[in-house]
């Protein structure tokens, strides 16, 4: 193994964010300066990295069964015109990833997101604020989440059947909803703003830890504006406003968190997908950095995947029989379970 003892590990999501070359191209935004500040700190940034599926729910179940939906045994609904999120959530909550660090005594942290099938709610530690704004708007959607309406909402026919209209824009914030029917663009920027503030702490926390966080940025509704203040300006430039925001309190994070550990951390930070059309070839060029302590250069790689990095920690830092398998990416066919594959593509 690369190292003697056991170090945290951080496994970061920043829902939406595109890689270098979509930036650029689409958006005309040079993020070449935020990853030479990420290399400068000792992280390897894969040249070529990309997803394994174009949203979020199936992205995140490869990666944490480190292997392809055909092969984890979960449902796949061909025929489906609708995912099925309330079916998928356990097998997201319950995964070889996670019960692999709670076999070797680490401790589970992970932060509320506002999607509920996506929040690790039954972590050994589990933040979410206390207090947050409220309206009437929000007690109508906490009245659905306790009624029969919920299994509308988990079953996908919430957005079906207009309900979704009960709620209504009734403050000057045009405030938004969560599409989990968790209220509100403001509870979500005090959210991720609560997030980034409790996660620069987590290396103080005594003991082995494996940290997951979601952050729902820059995934739209926009709430930053360049220095983190909130703002629900939604333009063509809205997108890249939440990126440099992303990146200047990510760096201060991350610092944070390695001037802080003991024992150098692991550290993965990627993007599920980016915010292209789901049947877009490019839909799973995504940012991705990996901060593996003491690494042979030859061990990682340009072509590295999601479903390969737990491959490749449990392998190099615990001694596990867990090779690495093909890098393959997946786009959206016409139904949401139909799974096309893309071709291997130049990064730059």
């Amino acid at each position: 193994p690369l190292s003697q003892s056991e170090p945290d590990v951080y496994y970061i999501i920043l829902d939406s964010y595109a890689g270098e070359r979509i930036l650029f191209e689409q958006y005309g935004y040079d993020n070449s300066s935020f990853l030479s500040s990420l290399k400068e700190l000792g992280f390897y940034i894969p040249e070529g990295a990309r997803s394994n599926y174009y949203t979020t729910i199936f992205s995140m179940l490869s990666t944490f069964h480190m292997d392809y939906l055909t092969n984890i045994g979960i449902p796949i609904r061909l025929n489906s015109e609708d995912i099925n999120y309330g079916e998928l959530t356990p097998y997201l909550r319950n995964n070889p990833v996670r019960s692999e660090f709670e076999d070797r005594g680490y401790q589970i942290i992970s932060f509320k997101t506002g999607y509920s099938w996506l929040d690790w709610n039954d972590a050994d530690i589990y933040f979410q604020q206390e207090k947050q704004s409220f309206s009437s708007q929000e007690f109508e959607h906490l009245y659905i989440n306790t009624t029969f309406l919920r299994l509308l909402k988990d079953t996908g026919l919430f957005e079906k059947t207009g309900l979704e209209t009960i709620v209504t824009n009734i403050s000057q914030e045009k405030i938004v909803t969560d599409h989990d029917g968790i209220p509100g663009a403001r509870n979500r920027y005090e959210r991720l703003q609560f997030t980034f503030d409790q996660l620069e702490k987590t290396s103080e926390i005594p003991g082995k830890k494996f940290i997951y966080v979601h952050v729902l940025s820059p995934h739209e509704p926009y709430v930053f504006d360049a220095k983190g203040n909130f703002d629900l300006t939604n333009n063509d430039s809205s997108y890249i406003t939440q990126i440099k925001y992303l990146n200047k309190r990510m760096l201060e994070v991350i610092t944070q968190i390695l001037n802080n550990s003991d024992t150098p951390p692991i550290i993965i930070i990627q993007g599920d997908h980016n915010a292209l059309d789901e049947t877009d070839p490019e839909k799973v060029q995504v940012l991705s950095a990996l901060y593996m302590p003491g690494y042979q250069g030859s061990l990682l790689y340009d072509e590295i995947t999601p479903v390969n990095h737990f491959r490749y920690i449990f392998s190099n830092y615990f001694g596990l029989d867990t090779p690495l398998i093909e890098d393959l990416s997946f786009v959206k066919g016409s139904l949401p379970y139909e799974f096309l594959p893309v071709k291997n593509s130049p990064a730059k």
